[in-house]
């Protein structure tokens, strides 16, 4: 693939996933927006190099997957993304902003890969705010879609 890539910054969603690549310098090289299966793909023929994702419920699965294909994955809180988001928030910026925070020494990123459901203090059944991310990280590499919208909240 590109030779020139070093960083990269993925924004993840559910089935489109957009991609902000940079050389050592920290130009611009890469930009795309990307299916499930097509960005396996493209990662699979991708030369190793440092990237970067927001934290989410899914995470996790895409970073021991980025990993198994030889990339070094960092794990980024999303308060620490927020100020390398230039302009509106969309899915580009996000993976600019992304690919930007991870470059920076300074910034609290995670490299281990604890599943989010896991047994803790912090997870624990009084915490009903952390379940329903804990429940996708898990959903998630089984491809499961979770219904959308308010009429599946509504009484029937």
């Amino acid at each position: 693939m590109n030779k020139e890539l070093k960083t990269l910054g993925i924004d993840l969603a559910k089935n489109i996933f957009q991609l902000h690549g940079a050389n050592g310098a920290g130009k611009q090289v890469l930009s795309k927006r990307l299916g499930r299966e097509q960005f396996i793909e493209f990662m699979s023929h991708c030369t190793p190099c440092l990237v970067g994702i927001e934290a989410c419920s899914g995470s996790h699965y895409w970073a021991r997957t980025l990993q198994s294909l030889g990339h070094e994955v960092k794990i980024i809180a999303p308060q620490f993304v927020k100020p390398y988001v230039m302009a509106n928030k969309n899915d580009k910026n996000d993976a600019r902003g992304i690919a930007e925070a991870v470059t920076r020494p300074d910034k609290r990123v995670s490299t281990s890969l604890k599943i989010l459901g896991h047994p803790s203090p912090q997870n624990s059944l009084a915490n009903a705010t952390g379940m329903p991310p804990a429940a996708l990280a898990v959903l998630v590499p089984l491809d499961f879609q979770p219904p959308t919208g308010l009429k599946i909240c509504a009484p029937q």
